[in-house]
């Protein structure tokens, strides 16, 4: 792993300063340049102009003021009719002490705002450190517009990250963090070949460069040149293709009602543990015994975080958002199963347009609730699973009392059988019986130790 080079932020560095900086502006009553915090401040006095002056952040507090600077005298004039004396940090435009204190909050930044003239050799644009390796952790961007009605001629000449984790966005306007697909020219780019075709125009005269490193390994990064394309270029004007989405057969299992006795049901992403396929979506759903609840222990996970996502729901609905159970992505495995409580589970995979992981593995069983105690209506056509508290991974506590009551339909009896059973001998003891409340007279049987004895 490569050391962090200096002055080269993360995207979350980068991210937090830029809202400190925000936040600072506001109250301080300071505006940004074209609303951009990278572009510098309007200029005092300029705030509600049409078209206002504006000092860049080079500008700002640079011991030479240009803001106002033609009116300074004017200004600590007025000062001293005003209050009588002269008011110096009033007057002194970008130089202001606030002003001062904002550009302390600037961010970091890696990368550049590039302009390009007609007839002007080409610009190189490099990762950080090049032509060895990048940092681990970094995020640059750089903006380049051309002159209104040209396009953007792009060379490719050497690219190598580490693959389906350092990517590179291209994509239309100047909006460096956007996540809509259609404005994407590359979307995620990573690997060591350069895209095909190496050489291509952008189909518009403004156009942003984007590269996120993750925190393990590198490689040399790239070397891309940009100039305004010229009449006779005969390079393609690249358009990205549609995505196709690859969806799946919906995928069916159905309970026999006996997955409490050790049966569980293996399930993965496509191709585990290869690579999944990108802009696909896969269902799967689950049908178990009536009034039965569903685990999904998470066994493995790796999956893009927040582009590819595992979804976990009940109903008959695949996919409704009203009836998701959890969200699962990146490499964060829940420590305890996803716990559904239903017998109708749904699971769906989707996947974005690049970028492609290992996936999942999932253990699908019935599980018991494992409450002390309880209200349960037991269905016509099915059953109830209990437990006692933390059943089966762990003891129950002691100096408990735990309470279910179960409710059948009208003119139905209830019948209950011991799938295993193990507890303290004569201390600990399990009782059952009839009516709106316990009470011992009430009690058809009780049982403890490991034999069940009628009462």
């Amino acid at each position: 792993m490569k050391r962090q080079i200096e002055g080269v932020p993360s995207l979350a560095d980068f991210e937090i300063r830029k809202a400190s900086l925000n936040a600072i502006a506001d109250i301080l009553e300071i505006k940004f340049c074209n609303d951009d915090h990278l572009a510098g401040v309007v200029c005092p006095g300029e705030e509600e102009s049409d078209d206002p002056i504006c000092a860049s952040w080079s500008e700002v507090c640079n011991g030479r003021q240009f803001c106002g600077a033609d009116e300074y005298d004017e200004c600590l004039q007025k000062t001293i009719d005003d209050y009588g004396v002269p008011w110096f940090d009033f007057c002194r435009g970008e130089e202001k002490v606030d002003y001062c204190r904002l550009k302390d909050f600037q961010p970091t930044r890696c990368g550049a705002d590039l302009k390009l003239r007609k007839g002007a050799k080409e610009v190189k644009i490099l990762s950080p450190n090049y032509d060895s390796n990048y940092n681990n952790n970094a995020f640059c961007f750089w903006r380049i517009t051309a002159p209104e009605g040209s396009n953007i001629r792009i060379s490719f000449k050497d690219f190598r990250t580490e693959k389906n984790y350092d990517y590179l966005n291209i994509g239309k306007g100047l909006d460096y963090l956007t996540t809509d697909v259609s404005q994407l020219i590359l979307n995620k780019f990573s690997g060591d070949v350069p895209p095909e075709p190496a050489e291509f125009q952008t189909p518009n005269n403004e156009i942003f460069i984007a590269f996120i490193s993750d925190a393990y390994d590198n490689e040399q990064g790239f070397k891309i040149g940009v100039k305004v394309a010229d009449e006779d270029d005969t390079s393609e004007v690249y358009e990205p293709p549609e995505p196709v989405i690859n969806k799946s057969i919906l995928r069916r299992a159905r309970s026999d009602g006996n997955w409490m006795r050790g049966q569980r049901l293996l399930l993965s992403s496509p191709n585990f543990p290869d690579t999944y396929s990108p802009n696909s979506q896969c269902d799967w759903q689950f049908k178990g015994a009536p009034g039965r609840r569903v685990g999904i222990k998470v066994v493995r996970l790796d999956t893009e975080n927040k582009a590819d996502v595992v979804t976990v729901g009940h109903g008959e609905s695949v996919g409704s958002r009203d009836n998701i159970v959890a969200r699962l992505e990146g490499n964060d495995i829940p420590r305890k199963p996803v716990v559904v409580d239903s017998e109708d589970v749904w699971i769906r995979f989707t996947t974005d347009t690049a970028m492609e992981r290992t996936g999942f593995k999932f253990e699908v069983s019935e599980i018991p609730a494992v409450g002390c105690g309880g209200d349960f209506k037991v269905p016509e056509d099915g059953s109830i699973v209990i437990a006692s508290p933390n059943f089966p991974d762990l003891a129950y506590r002691v100096n408990q009392n735990c309470e279910w009551r179960f409710q059948s339909a009208p003119g139905r009896k209830l019948t209950m059988q011991f799938l295993e059973f193990k507890t303290q001998r004569y201390a600990d003891v399990v009782s059952a019986g009839f009516g709106d409340e316990p009470a011992f007279d009430w009690s058809v049987f009780k049982c403890y130790g490991q034999i069940l004895s009628a009462n």
